[in-house]
């Protein structure tokens, strides 16, 4: 006699990802707008240096440089100067349009947010918003 199988049904709540997912109504990218946006910023020559990002799931934010070339794999970052997470974990990536090097440091680094903004609108429509903190990519949306 066979031994049956008990199937369990599966439920969002046991995959980390989509418990996350399911607070947005909207996601604005996908793996290939995030390499068609991350390239082109990459190719740019804005000498960009500083970037902000928000992972869905969670409140805490990661300051980082920018992403070359050698960074942006099929679905995700490459082991380096990023964690190797997939870009469906990213909420909003933040350009500031400045920020002081370190906290003792008594000057501020200017970014051209003028140019990256040029740079995104070329990349077809994405989710932008430019304030005075800096210019906003959002990947997911309510």
């Amino acid at each position: 006699m066979r031994a049956q199988i008990k199937q369990v049904a599966w439920t969002p709540h046991q995959d980390p990802y989509r418990r996350a997912r399911a607070d947005f109504a909207v996601a604005h990218m996908s793996n290939a707008k995030w390499r068609k946006v991350l390239r082109a910023i990459a190719n740019a020559g804005l000498l960009l240096t500083r970037s902000e990002w928000k992972c869905i799931g969670t409140d805490h934010v990661m300051v980082h440089g920018i992403p070359r070339l050698t960074d942006i794999m099929e679905n995700r970052f490459a082991d380096g100067q990023f964690q190797p997470f997939e870009y469906k974990w990213i909420e909003w990536v933040r350009f500031p349009r400045t920020y002081k090097p370190s906290s003792r440091s008594a000057y501020e680094v200017k970014q051209d947010l003028d140019g990256l903004q040029r740079i995104l609108e070329k990349c077809g429509k994405l989710k932008l918003e430019l304030d005075e903190r800096g210019l906003t990519l959002f990947a997911y949306g309510h």
